[in-house]
């Protein structure tokens, strides 16, 4: 076996001490066709809470069928059975860990939920499935205008049971209506264009601003109040946004009946009127947990959840002492030499990095994640400092990162880093680019529309195969868009460069 190097060595002697807290627990471990489990709670309540979650992922399927879809990829839940757990991975304020009674978060990996059966997880819940719906939307590799994608999650976020057979939606997320009746809304056509990287979406109040209590009642208007709108109008409007990805108001009016500013005033009075209808379905078939089955951990399991999560809340090296010694107690497990490799790419080991993510391949690993940061990792390695102008990878290299990121891309990944790495890769290709190999990008593009730098990487190899006015547009399309300093000046850097060549 490969011996760690020196910098993960002393970080695991100084954890070791803590990585046997959680020896004593009972840790549990299950699937189901979604979900990954990891749990220290009894498996009564353990099976209750991915009741809860399947309940949720029901409703939203039944009541938006054309947005929900599915891969291969699970979403990992970890359930705590106590605070002292949940202490152990929280992440920390003023040193000391966050009280929560639960969290979603994203990792290497991909989305996974946090929830503490002995906090108060009721005010935290909230939270949770507001992201969870994120992950079912995502699942259908859709990319929502953001006023859209954010209201859905929000008026989902509060689905609870009504008695056996029935379940309530539409109840206000807590302070959007007084929000709505303190501040001016957004005009509509603003609203509409908002993205991820615009001051509303990344305000001081992001998640309690008037950009998310407006895109809720938006929503919830369009769902549950529209008694005064056309029979099946929000159907309607959902189907032209998955097929044209954006609204123009002509198109807005066809559908609607009435233009932006009428759609104004009719939202104000609906939330003002103090009247928020909600909807009472009957209670959709679940799984259901009967046959799930629960196993109990193989030592060292429960040190890979716990050093998996401690790494993204807390960093490496508060994760280094569990993930090393996971990857010691399983030497078969995939998982546990992936995050070996993880944790060396966030202390920027890019060879080491590299080392252990092949080897989790090796080992046998499915995760679409393995093989995207096997590949980043392979690329770091040889150009560390991510220059935009250094051809130094020849057909060989070219070949073996395009088929790690291929199979990535195969088992389900669409993360933005996949598309932008593969853009990286041709960009330092001394391989002959085609229009053809531009397929992936342009789809990247449409899953991730305001995502600046993959739209940077497609206009530079647009550029790059002779198409000068094309480039032109998107690079213009992109200028127009909510951006960052630094993304902006990567586009300004590339009008420079296409002008000096002519």
């Amino acid at each position: 076996m490969r011996h760690p190097p020196l910098l993960l060595l002393v970080l695991w002697l100084g954890a070791t001490l803590c990585s046997s807290v959680t020896a004593a627990d009972k840790w549990l471990f299950g699937e189901t066709e979604n979900f990954e489990i990891s749990s220290n709670a009894s498996e009564r309540r353990t099976k209750l809470i991915i009741e809860d979650l399947q309940l949720v992922q029901a409703v939203f399927k039944q009541l938006n069928p054309a947005l929900s879809g599915a891969t291969s990829r699970r979403l990992r839940v970890v359930i705590c059975k106590d605070d002292k757990t949940m202490d152990t991975i929280a992440p920390l304020y003023n040193e000391k860990p966050k009280k929560l009674g639960g969290m979603f978060s994203r990792d290497y990996e991909g989305g996974y939920i946090l929830i503490n059966l002995e906090g108060d997880f009721e005010q935290s819940k909230t939270i949770v499935y507001h992201e969870f719906v994120h992950f079912l939307v995502n699942k259908r590799k859709v990319r929502l205008p953001a006023w859209l994608s954010e209201g859905l999650a929000e008026v989902f976020s509060t689905i609870e049971p009504s008695g056996r057979k029935k379940v309530v939606i539409g109840n206000p997320p807590y302070g959007n209506v007084n929000v709505l009746l303190d501040r001016k809304m957004i005009p509509l056509d603003r609203l509409f264009r908002i993205s991820h990287a615009s001051s509303e979406y990344n305000s001081d109040d992001h998640g309690r601003g008037v950009f998310y209590a407006q895109s809720w009642a938006l929503v919830h208007y369009f769902m549950f109040g529209n008694t005064d709108l056309p029979k099946d109008a929000y159907k309607r409007f959902v189907s032209v946004i998955l097929k044209e990805h954006y609204l123009t108001e002509e198109r807005f009016i066809e559908i609607f009946g009435i233009d932006y500013k009428e759609m104004e005033k009719r939202l104000d009075r609906y939330i003002r009127s103090g009247r928020y209808y909600m909807s009472k379905p009957d209670r959709p078939e679940i799984e259901g947990t009967d046959d799930l089955d629960l196993r109990a951990g193989e030592s060292g399991e429960e040190n890979l959840v716990i050093g998996s999560i401690r790494l993204s809340t807390r960093g490496a090296s508060a994760g280094a002492g569990y993930i090393l010694s996971a990857y010691r107690e399983l030497p078969d497990s995939a998982d546990a030499a992936a995050y070996m490799g993880y944790l060396n790419y966030r202390n920027e080991n890019f060879e080491e990095a590299d080392r252990y993510l092949s080897e989790a391949i090796e080992r046998g690993s499915s995760s679409p994640a393995t093989y995207l940061w096997s590949a980043i990792a392979k690329f770091r390695t040889l150009n560390p400092l991510g220059s935009v102008d250094q051809r130094n990878l020849d057909l060989k290299t070219t070949v073996k990162l395009m088929r790690l990121l291929f199979k990535a891309r195969e088992l389900g990944e669409s993360r933005p880093e996949l598309y932008v790495t593969i853009g990286r890769v041709w960009n330092n290709s001394t391989e002959t680019l085609t229009e053809g190999n531009l397929r992936v990008l342009f789809e990247g593009s449409r899953l991730h529309r305001d995502d600046a730098q993959i739209g940077f990487y497609l206009a530079l190899l647009v550029n790059r195969v002779g198409d000068q006015e094309n480039a032109k547009l998107l690079i213009d399309h992109y200028l127009s868009m909510d951006l960052k300093t630094g993304e902006r000046k990567n586009f300004e850097w590339l009008i420079d460069f296409m002008e000096q060549e002519g």
